[in-house]
């Protein structure tokens, strides 16, 4: 954060607004908003076709549920706490 503190006077000067952008639309192109939604949507099936429960480290659907981390970039326990969270939301 630049923030200038003037010896002369007792203002403080905060950067503009415009340089702000967006490293994620930077890395990856698109606006962060899409994707975003893609991500919750994908999240979404899979969490439906799972009927909202997340099975064991060895479990038959664990496979499914690693391929689609790997996919959208969040880990295990991220997509468990989503699906915690989120169940009440959407089942």
């Amino acid at each position: 954060m630049d923030i200038v503190i003037s010896s002369e006077s007792s203002s403080v000067e905060q950067p503009s607004a415009s340089k702000k952008s967006s490293s994620v639309e930077q890395q990856c192109g698109q606006q962060p908003d899409i994707q975003l939604y893609i991500q919750l949507k994908k999240m979404k099936t899979v969490a439906i076709s799972l009927k909202w429960k997340m099975p064991g480290s060895t479990g038959a659907g664990n496979t499914e549920v690693l391929s689609l981390c790997r996919e959208i970039g969040v880990t295990r326990q991220q997509f468990r706490c989503w699906v915690y969270h989120n169940k009440k939301k959407y089942a």
